[in-house]
């Protein structure tokens, strides 16, 4: 059988189809594995195989004692994901379906979950909006401290190995050099596995690990997504593990001044070089991420000054001068929606334009299905808006949302300048919209 095209001519050559699973595509690269796209034929559902090379019996050492540790690198990491995979069971991790080999090939059958890795949202790309990113962070803390509960270490904790679903939910991936605790408990090993740039100081100098580790790694991927920038930088392994284990960690206030200190003072902690002066536990780490999203909902969600300057980066207002972006602020109001409150019913006309401040909120198709999610400095409400047509989708919270409702009238006194702008900037989108061959909804980030 031809083997399916692969993503490069370094990937093991994979079958069109494996047992009852017709393989469709590469989906991407595991620590020591390709994975692909298939169709599970007897159960009807689209499913993700990952597969590495099978060993000969001389390779696996069979007729004598020879240690598993000794096996090649990509052995073991099938074994350990194997064995992770079946004793864990957490909405934040992917699910184990089935295990097998063929002739050349071992194989896992995992949950495929649509969606995108945060490494789409770190280094040089478009950031997400800071709420979305602490929520993300949360629920990482909580896979972490419950993957910890069972007694494993992640060891790999990256962008490229967190998932974020269409949903807006957050998934640990790659589980290949994961390792139970009491193997890394003790100090006087050679460095750890893991990739340079998020490994923590003991990883590098081979102490004992433990979760203040996959914690470290964690604040490296915070810090990376609210910066768009690396922890630390280096031209060479080397030359980086120094700078990690000699130079403070970079402030996140330097970076973002206009963010809670709180935020900062998190993120501080999470990177401290000593593992015991770190967060202990996923649990406390969330609980302080917890206390920084109420201080930034409650304890005074953004003013105008500071809606102002989230405002001038969103793609919509890019062409909007400070006094009409200021006279927009200025007629609208305040108001809060409760998790699970509509902003915009599909089928009703949207009484009002809203800007959003703080939270998120996620747009809905009629039959229920997550469109895209929405932000600080998104505005929804816009078909009922500009033409009093119903809205052909929902938008729900799904946190505590603040948003600027512009008031009923405001163009009957709004400066002409302004109501020039609005309406230059909706008739922007509605042409892209139109232009758009895939007839998806334009997705506006800030």
């Amino acid at each position: 059988m031809a083997p399916v095209a692969r993503a490069s001519d370094k990937e093991l050559a994979c079958p069109n189809q494996i047992d009852h699973y017709q393989i469709e595509g590469v989906l991407g690269k595991g620590t020591c594995g390709t994975v692909y796209r298939a169709w599970d034929t007897r159960d009807q559902r689209a499913v993700a195989i990952k597969i590495s090379e099978r060993l000969t019996p001389e390779q696996l050492g069979m007729g004598d004692e020879e240690p598993i540790k000794r096996k090649p690198a990509h052995y073991r990491a099938f074994l350990t994901e194997v064995a992770a995979a079946t004793r864990l069971d957490h909405p934040g991790i992917v699910t184990l379906f089935n295990v097998g080999t063929t002739q050349t090939l071992n194989y896992l059958v995992l949950e495929l979950v649509e969606g995108t890795t945060l490494k789409a949202h770190g280094k040089g790309q478009t950031l997400l909006p800071v709420r979305q990113v602490l929520e993300i962070m949360i629920q990482c803390c909580e896979t972490l401290d419950y993957l910890h509960g069972q007694g494993f270490i992640h060891r790999d904790v990256k962008p490229s190995n967190i998932m974020l679903t269409e949903d807006g939910r957050a998934k640990l991936l790659d589980f290949g050099i994961a390792v139970p605790m009491e193997q890394v408990a003790d100090a006087g090993r050679k460095a750890s596995l893991g990739t340079p740039n998020y490994m923590s100081p003991e990883q590098i100098r081979g102490l004992s690990l433990g979760p203040p580790t996959d914690l470290y790694s964690l604040g490296t991927v915070m810090f990376e997504m609210l910066t768009g920038k690396r922890l630390f930088n280096a031209r060479k392994v080397k030359e980086l593990f120094n700078v990690v284990l000699r130079r403070p960690a970079p402030q996140l206030h330097s970076h973002m001044p206009h963010l809670p200190m709180s935020l900062n003072s998190v993120l501080v902690k999470a990177l401290k070089k000593k593992p015991e002066n770190r967060f202990q536990s996923g649990r406390e780490m969330a609980a302080a991420l917890r206390d920084v999203i109420d201080e930034l909902v409650h304890g005074g969600h953004k003013k105008p000054g500071e809606m102002l300057h989230v405002l001038s980066q969103h793609s919509f207002f890019q062409n909007f001068s400070e006094f009409e972006l200021a006279e927009l602020l200025r007629g609208s109001e305040m108001v809060k929606f409760e998790r699970g409150d509509k902003l915009v019913v599909a089928g009703e006309v949207a009484g009002a334009l809203y800007l959003i401040a703080d939270g998120l909120a996620r747009v809905e198709s009629t039959g229920g299905e997550s469109l895209q999610l929405m932000g600080d400095g998104d505005y929804v409400g816009e078909t009922g808006f500009v033409s009093d047509m119903p809205s052909p989708d929902s938008v729900v919270a799904i946190t505590e949302v603040f948003a600027y409702r512009v008031r009923d009238g405001f163009f009957d006194s709004a400066p002409v300048t302004v109501q020039t702008a609005i309406y230059r900037a909706f008739a922007q989108v509605l042409a892209r919209r139109v232009c758009d061959d895939s007839g998806l909804r334009l997705d506006i980030e800030v």
